[in-house]
Protein backbone atom coordinates (compact mmCIF):
# COMPACT_ATOMS: atom_id res chain seq x y z
CA UNK A 1 0.00 0.00 0.00
CA UNK A 2 1.15 3.47 -1.24
CA UNK A 3 2.04 6.01 1.85
CA UNK A 4 1.15 9.38 0.62
CA UNK A 5 1.99 12.06 3.81
CA UNK A 6 5.22 13.05 1.86
CA UNK A 7 3.05 14.48 -0.76
CA UNK A 8 0.14 15.96 1.72
CA UNK A 9 3.12 17.47 3.20
CA UNK A 10 4.33 18.84 -0.05
CA UNK A 11 0.64 19.96 -0.81
CA UNK A 12 0.10 22.16 2.57
CA UNK A 13 3.62 23.76 1.91
CA UNK A 14 5.51 21.99 4.68
CA UNK A 15 8.30 19.44 4.65
CA UNK A 16 7.65 15.92 6.16
CA UNK A 17 8.63 16.15 9.70
CA UNK A 18 8.91 20.03 10.01
CA UNK A 19 7.00 21.97 13.27
CA UNK A 20 4.69 23.77 12.20
CA UNK A 21 1.63 26.41 13.69
CA UNK A 22 -1.78 25.85 12.67
CA UNK A 23 -4.12 28.81 13.14
CA UNK A 24 -7.72 27.36 14.12
CA UNK A 25 -10.43 30.07 11.90
CA UNK A 26 -11.45 30.55 15.81
CA UNK A 27 -8.72 31.92 17.44
CA UNK A 28 -6.92 28.70 18.95
CA UNK A 29 -3.52 27.94 17.73
CA UNK A 30 -1.68 24.11 17.83
CA UNK A 31 1.89 23.34 17.03
CA UNK A 32 2.09 20.16 14.51
CA UNK A 33 3.96 17.85 12.41
CA UNK A 34 3.27 15.85 9.22
CA UNK A 35 5.18 12.38 9.37
CA UNK A 36 4.92 9.14 7.45
CA UNK A 37 2.08 8.18 9.96
CA UNK A 38 0.41 11.32 9.59
CA UNK A 39 -0.69 14.53 11.49
CA UNK A 40 0.43 14.81 15.25
CA UNK A 41 0.08 17.42 17.14
CA UNK A 42 2.40 18.12 19.05
CA UNK A 43 0.64 21.30 21.55
CA UNK A 44 -2.56 22.60 22.02
CA UNK A 45 -5.06 24.58 24.04
CA UNK A 46 -7.55 22.07 22.36
CA UNK A 47 -8.55 19.99 24.56
CA UNK A 48 -12.02 19.86 23.77
CA UNK A 49 -11.08 18.01 20.57
CA UNK A 50 -8.11 15.65 21.78
CA UNK A 51 -9.59 12.11 21.39
CA UNK A 52 -9.73 13.03 17.26
CA UNK A 53 -8.11 16.27 16.72
CA UNK A 54 -5.08 15.08 14.28
CA UNK A 55 -7.90 13.44 12.09
CA UNK A 56 -9.95 16.43 12.02
CA UNK A 57 -7.36 19.08 11.73
CA UNK A 58 -5.96 17.19 8.73
CA UNK A 59 -9.77 17.59 7.53
CA UNK A 60 -9.93 20.51 8.17
CA UNK A 61 -6.63 21.33 6.78
CA UNK A 62 -7.26 20.43 3.14
CA UNK A 63 -10.46 21.90 3.46
CA UNK A 64 -9.49 25.24 4.32
CA UNK A 65 -11.14 25.41 7.79
CA UNK A 66 -7.47 26.37 9.43
CA UNK A 67 -3.97 27.42 8.11
CA UNK A 68 -0.58 26.33 8.36
CA UNK A 69 1.62 28.89 9.44
CA UNK A 70 5.67 27.72 8.92
CA UNK A 71 8.25 28.52 12.08
CA UNK A 72 10.85 30.69 10.98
Amino acid sequence: MANYMAEVAKLLGVELGEEFEIDYTYGRKSTANITKTGLHIIDTNMVDFLGDLNRVTLDWLLVGHCTIKRKP
